[in-house]
């Protein structure tokens, strides 16, 4: 996202990783890549896999070409931008 080479929604979209401190253990979303999992299984982590029920994110994304704004809603909670 940061370098520019990533839109917005996609990157929202994305499946996610949320380390738990206590009980110690990894929740990943549906869909979290495989390999990845399997790797931080070898080294000893407790990975649980299923929804994600953590943090959501609203995103703007600044279309230079266009000089527009674009605005992304996490559909993780349901919802849809109201505007910026």
């Amino acid at each position: 996202m940061i370098d520019g080479t990533a839109e917005t929604f996609p990157a929202i979209d994305t499946p996610r990783l949320h380390s738990q401190l206590l009980p110690e253990e990894v929740l990943a979303e549906r869909g979290f890549n495989q390999t990845i999992l399997e790797e931080l299984r070898k080294r000893g982590h407790n990975i649980q896999c299923g929804m994600y029920g953590g943090s959501i994110v609203q995103g703007i994304e600044w279309r230079k070409q266009e000089n527009q704004l674009w605005a992304c809603s996490d559909v993780r909670k349901g919802g849809a931008p109201s505007g910026i």
